[in-house]
């Protein structure tokens, strides 16, 4: 009896010792060392695995722990040398004799797409990720880099796709759904970046990311004209110190809606003095002076708005009604005609948006959308639309 106790203990300990040495145990302990930023252990597992010949394990655990570290700088040049010298480790990987689904194979070439990307090489980041994909069609960390591509070159359609499949695989992740919030509100959709942005709430967005979706959440209530539910939203986030002029402006506007007129108007009163350069606090005291039929006041407000934001749409067309109301013909007529070339910019440049989204190749109307943001103001926004013309163009 003594002796077959023996024997199944020694058959015990086998498997443990089999198992407890086999790389792709290492490499799991090694990725959980780096989700606990405990980099001693990634070292030592990754020095372990070359030693013991497992060179391949070792070039991919040190690819992505030199990536990790990489997203956590706040320096871009930082994140992309950290992703250049990711790839190099993983071109040192022999993958002949792993099959193309191979576990490792497949979690290779996702980080090389994940560099990629950093780098700012989409297209072949998107041609990696797709292999990745026909490997395993649920990797979650290819929907994920598959969203971001696409949303970059205005597939919007795609972005959703992609993003409502990452919410499903991970039903914990509030990420897809502030982005899917994001989306839907640039849209348009108010009534779904609402379903996004409460969603993402409820998943448990948390930090400073959570502060800002219940900002942006309180942005598109707004629009619904859901005036004490973005009172409510704006209550409830967590603010450090004094709101922000753009904070201010959403609660004064909310205020205005609910008939709270007093409130709005002290809380602007004292926003101007401290913010003299927020042009939406202008703009809405500005409104508030309309309302009470005060179109000479109104006049100063606006015009302070308009110079503050020379491309806003809003403020152009209080404008205009000020100077009516004030009896300024000519400044009124100069000022609809302002309004008017405005509205034809943003129908243009909606009207390319959602052409962009139709035509997925379509350089030509990448290269238009970003002469519009031009002309609007909006260079972070050409730049892209730049940058999206000639990914799709091949550089042309």
């Amino acid at each position: 009896m003594l002796l077959l106790l023996a024997a199944a203990g020694i058959a015990v300990f086998s498997v443990w010792r089999y198992r407890v040495t086999r790389p792709e145990y290492q490499l799991e302990r090694a990725q959980a060392a780096i989700r606990a930023q405990d980099w001693d252990t990634v070292a030592e597992i990754a020095q372990r695995l070359y030693d013991a010949g497992h060179r391949n394990y070792a070039a991919v655990l040190r690819a992505e722990g030199v990536l990790v570290l990489g997203r956590q700088s706040q320096d871009p040049a930082k994140k992309r040398t950290q992703a250049q010298l990711a790839l190099s480790e993983l071109n040192k990987m022999e993958l002949e004799d792993f099959p193309l689904n191979a576990p490792l194979r497949v979690h290779a070439a996702s980080l090389s797409a994940q560099c990629y990307l950093e780098l700012g090489n989409l297209a072949e980041a998107h041609r990696v990720f797709l292999f990745v994909l026909d490997q395993q069609p649920d990797h979650i960390d290819a929907h994920r880099g598959l969203a971001a591509i696409a949303y970059d070159l205005g597939h919007i359609p795609t972005a959703i796709r992609h993003l409502e499949t990452v919410a499903r695989l991970d039903p914990s992740d509030p990420r897809p759904h502030r982005q899917l919030g994001l989306i839907h509100s640039d849209l348009g959709e108010h009534e779904k970046a609402t379903e996004a942005y409460y969603e993402s709430l409820r998943r448990g967005i948390d930090g400073q990311a959570r502060s800002e979706v219940q900002f942006e959440l309180a942005e598109v209530l707004l629009h619904l004209a859901r005036f004490s539910e973005a009172i409510a939203v704006l209550d409830s986030a967590r603010t450090h110190g004094e709101e922000a002029p753009w904070l201010v402006a959403i609660r004064a506007e909310a205020y205005r809606g609910l008939g709270r007129r007093e409130e709005a108007i002290a809380l602007l009163d004292r926003a101007i003095v401290a913010h003299p350069n927020g042009g939406a606090l202008y703009r809405i005291r500005g409104q508030l002076y309309l309302d009470e039929n005060n179109p000479v006041a109104a006049v100063t407000c606006l015009e302070r708005a308009v110079e503050l934001s020379p491309w806003s749409y809003q403020p152009q067309y209080l404008l205009s009604q000020a100077y009516a109301a004030a009896g300024r013909k000519e400044d009124a007529a100069r000022a609809a005609r302002k309004v008017d070339e405005l509205r034809r910019e943003y129908t243009l440049l909606s009207d390319l948006t959602r052409e962009a989204m139709n035509k997925p190749g379509d350089a030509t109307v990448r290269r238009r959308l970003a002469e519009v943001c031009d002309r609007l103001g909006k260079p972070e926004l050409a730049a892209m639309w730049r940058s999206a013309a000639a990914t799709v163009g091949g550089g042309r």
